[in-house]
């Protein structure tokens, strides 16, 4: 079928033309079968069937995900994409923006690293959404009515509800959309299931659409002794021919013998090695024994990021057309040596095979060691284990991508043998196997008191037939048994216990904290029993109090063996931060100074150190020496963290919602995850894609703190701090988007109702000199999109937002409690400084000049008007659209009643 012929399903010219570019004229055989089977919505409005797309890597079912989502939107209903890694979203996101932005498609992403997102997404401000499972399934859990507003969900790589760690946040998702009464159509997307797919198809009450073949035929083997032996993964042929990658001399690594092999072709190739060490090595070797010539786009890419260790090898075998792609390395490094591999100026990369389902590139021949690294579950150490079959088929799934490089023969995957004997059991184990490991769920390893709870506050749990009725539509609960109701009860009653939920079934604020957090409920039971023994009084406290949960992997720390038996952060724990040893001794089990530390307790305090001089803004280059770490990992373990200092923060909140300790918590978190000051929370969440650490740094020693001090900041002063020139053109473009929006909010304001009744004309100005009314009045009245305020008896209309944010301040200063209303309670998210300038700007706008709130920069803002000389229209605002102004209304209500 042509692209072309999409037409017939109101597919608008401008979108087939995107489609084209990057597909060809004519749809794969998988992509034409789905169409036929009712993958985009039909044109009288009839309902369209679920689906499960299971087909090999590289048979198009991804593009099939992005042609739904596109016939969802176009019949007016959001899409939301949910993807297992924040690395395939972070790609996804960066390349759909790219090819629809200019159609005007507000694509938006959901992750950890982006928490600026999640008050647009539960306001709706989106048309597509990619999303990783935890993520999506705590956005869920906070509020299910999400899901009423979203016409397509699509799950990328189901098969991952077998894996331990995602499986489980991916299944509740699934049951959640299966419950809810407004369930979106799902479509879901796989590598072959198997023997599974029955089971599958039933829960989910889908059709499938299935292909076996692959566009582009792919030969797996082994290579051993200079020979490859192969099997024809469409034919299932087998043969062998000649491929020297013998082990060098003396080479323990075993990664020695394919260098000569891999500088002898110039042709894109993929190799997955065990170990990021291996990665990195074999990268600067290859890049030693080649010539080729740089890759000055990804070279570029990188030019702005903070100095580092690793960035400098980076450079290195990037300016040989070589790569290394690991945890090590940043999102942003990751994104620059994918794109210069899809561009073809990185002949080779070498990756983790930990890592390679973030590695969505394709590749003439994939080579690769089926040894991975996984953290151990008692001590936390990690330990050398065989990948599954699953991951070997999607990482051999690389080679031989259909319409990649021009050419269409088969692709290769050599799994690489370092003895005759090796080489028999890895082509029983991964070629000789046959079929894909079968689907089973992973939710039997996950706490049922957890699961429990997670319904209940997501609104499940109405009533204990209810409950009972939504656990057992688990997949787990459907194949393994359902559970009784003599079963469920004691669970029931543990939570009741725990003060999680009451005896309605009905999540306490506690409860509520603990599964929005999403953290377990034996971490909220050891912070809260810490909680009430000592509350921190430092950094180093929370930190250590923070980590010290099973939900922190101790094997992220990092930990090497030379530094666990040297005792070296016992030392200096001692040396540098004895005096915290009071504070972190309070949180621990064990007696600091009497008796010798556990790898465990090493592998926390390194983590805190590290993460302490990380947010007192240590350069990343003395960072790396002193702790033995890379960029990459210094991040992940700061967004683990910050995650759960924010949870921390939920748990306080729910005991005392009168404490100012989440609001600082939320302060530090943002701190320990981004490395800079909270005060740079506004820049950060407009440039956060662009600017690196140390740029915030030098915006901050030049007093450049909000987005006013940026703008009015001259453009040659701010050419001298952000370099290269590059980085400061994409500010720049930034700057002045920004700089247009309020233009247009302006003109907007310009066009408000004239005021009538004014001494001077219809368009005189009050208030001009600035000083503080004597009477505010929130009224309310709606006209022309506007509401109706009045400054000493004078109109002036606001827009929707800014009235939204005076009645908050308003309502907070007449409440009493000094008025001050912190920033996440006008609104969540990092845009509050925003907003609350664009009300100053309309105030002015319509001739006040007075100041409106005060700030004292630790993130609340206060009414800058005493609460007697205010006023609010209670009648209007208990009828309004908003239900936030309808509560103020009854809040005041009640007040005045009492």
């Amino acid at each position: 079928m042509r692209l072309g012929n999409l037409v017939k399903f109101d597919i608008p010219e401008s979108i087939i033309e995107v489609w084209k570019r990057r597909q060809g004229d004519y749809l794969l055989p998988l992509q034409e079968k789905a169409i036929r089977s009712g993958l985009l919505p039909t044109g009288d409005g009839a309902p369209t069937d679920n689906l499960l797309i299971s087909a090999p890597t590289s048979s198009g079912k991804s593009f099939c995900g992005e042609i739904a989502a596109v016939g969802s939107l176009l019949k007016r209903r959001k899409a939301v994409m949910l993807l297992p890694l924040k690395s395939i979203a972070e790609e996804k996101y960066h390349y759909y923006r790219s090819c629809y932005r200019s159609l005007g498609l507000r694509i938006l992403i959901v992750t950890g690293d982006h928490p600026e997102n999640d008050g647009a997404f539960e306001l709706g401000n989106f048309d597509l959404v990619l999303a990783i499972y935890e993520k999506f399934n705590r956005l869920l859990t906070v509020n299910p009515d999400l899901l009423q507003q979203i016409g397509l969900v699509i799950v990328d790589e189901l098969q991952m509800l077998s894996d331990p760690g995602r499986g489980p946040e991916l299944e509740m998702v699934l049951g959640k959309m299966l419950s809810f009464p407004y369930s979106p159509r799902l479509v879901a997307l796989s590598a072959v299931l198997g023997e599974s797919s029955p089971e599958i198809t039933t829960w989910l009450n889908c059709r499938v659409i299935q292909e076996t073949v692959r566009p582009v035929d792919l030969l797996e083997g082994v290579a051993s002794g200079g020979c490859f032996r192969f099997r024809s993964f469409n034919s299932g042929r087998e043969g062998k021919e000649r491929m020297e990658l013998g082990g060098g001399d003396g080479d323990d690594s075993g990664v020695g013998g394919i260098i000569d092999f891999l500088a002898g072709s110039e042709s894109p190739r993929l190799v997955f090695l065990k170990s990021r060490r291996d990665t990195i090595d074999a990268a600067l070797r290859l890049a030693a024994a080649v010539n080729w010539g740089p890759a000055g786009m990804a070279l570029d890419a990188i030019e702005g990021e903070e100095p580092g260790f690793l960035i400098n090898s980076l450079k290195q075998v990037l300016n040989r057309g070589v790569a290394f792609h690991s945890a090590d390395l940043t999102p942003r490094q990751r994104r620059a040596v994918e794109n210069g591999y899809r561009r073809g100026e990185i002949r080779v990369v070498f990756s983790t095979t930990t890592l390679a389902m973030g590695v969505n590139l394709p590749a003439e021949m994939v080579l690769l060691e089926t040894m991975k690294y996984v953290s151990g579950a008692p001590g936390g150490k990690p330990s050398l284990v065989p990948i599954s079959l699953t991951e070997f088929r999607n990482i051999s799934g690389r080679a031989g991508r259909f319409g990649w490089g021009g050419s269409e023969k088969p692709g290769r995957a050599v799994v690489l043998a370092r003895s005759d004997f090796e080489y028999e059991i890895l082509w029983s184990e991964y070629i000789g196997a046959g079929s894909n490991e079968k689907l089973v769920s992973a939710l039997g390893g996950y706490s049922r008191a957890d699961l429990v709870l997670d319904l209940i506050v997501s609104g499940l749990g109405a009533d204990m037939s209810r409950l009972l009725s939504t656990v057992n539509n688990m997949l787990y609960y459907r194949c393994h048994g359902a559970l009784t109701e003599n079963e469920i009860e004691p669970v029931v009653a543990e939570l009741q216990t725990a003060g999680l939920i009451r005896s309605s079934l009905e999540a306490t604020p506690l409860g509520a904290a603990v599964a929005e957090s999403g953290i377990k409920i034996e971490s909220a039971r050891h912070y809260l029993r810490l909680l009430d023994e000592k509350q921190p009084a430092t950094m180093v406290g929370w930190l250590f109090l923070a980590l010290s949960a099973s939900e922190f992997d101790v094997a992220r720390s990092g930990m090497l063996s030379p530094e666990y038996y040297r005792r070296t952060y016992e030392r200096v724990l001692h040396r540098h931060f004895s005096e915290y040893i009071g504070e972190i001794s309070a949180y621990s089990e064990i007696d600091i100074g009497r008796e010798p530390l556990g790898y465990r307790m090493m592998a926390l305090l390194k983590a805190v150190f590290m993460l302490t001089d990380w947010a007192g803004k240590l350069p990343v280059s003395r960072l790396e020496r002193r702790y033995r770490l890379h960029h990459g990992q210094i991040l992940n373990q700061a967004e683990t963290a910050a995650w759960l200092l924010a949870s921390l923060g939920r748990l306080i909140h729910a005991r005392d919602c009168h404490s100012r300790i989440p609001a600082e918590l939320a302060d530090l978190a943002f701190r320990v995850q981004f490395g800079i000051d909270p005060a740079m929370k506004e820049i950060h969440c407009l440039t956060g894609d662009i600017l690196n650490r140390a740029d915030y740094g030098m915006l901050e020693e030049r007093n450049i703190r909000s987005l006013d001090d940026l703008r009015w900041t001259p453009e040659e002063s701010l050419r001298e701090i952000i370099r290269p020139e590059n980085k400061f053109r994409r500010l720049k473009k930034e700057i002045d988007n920004l700089e247009q929006e309020d233009k247009m909010q302006e003109t907007t304001s310009s066009q408000m109702i004239p005021m009538r009744g004014i001494k001077g004309g219809s368009n005189s100005f009050i208030n001009s000199a600035g000083s503080r009314p004597s009477l505010l009045e929130l009224d309310g009245s709606y006209e022309r999109e506007r509401y109706l305020v009045r400054i000493d008896g004078f109109p002036v209309r606001l827009t929707g937002k800014s009235f939204k944010y005076l009645a908050k301040l308003a309502s907070s200063r007449i409440h009493g409690n000094d008025g001050w209303i912190y920033k996440d309670d006008i609104e969540i998210g990092f845009n509050q400084a925003r907003y609350l300038y664009r009300l100053k700007q309309e105030m002015k706008a319509g001739g006040v000049g007075w100041g409106i709130f005060e700030n004292n920069r630790l993130g609340y803002y206060r009414l800058d008007l005493d609460p007697g000389r205010v006023k609010l229209n209670l009648h209007n605002l208990k009828s309004h659209s908003d239900y936030e102004l309808r509560q103020i209304a009854q809040d005041l209500e009640l007040k005045m009643a009492s």
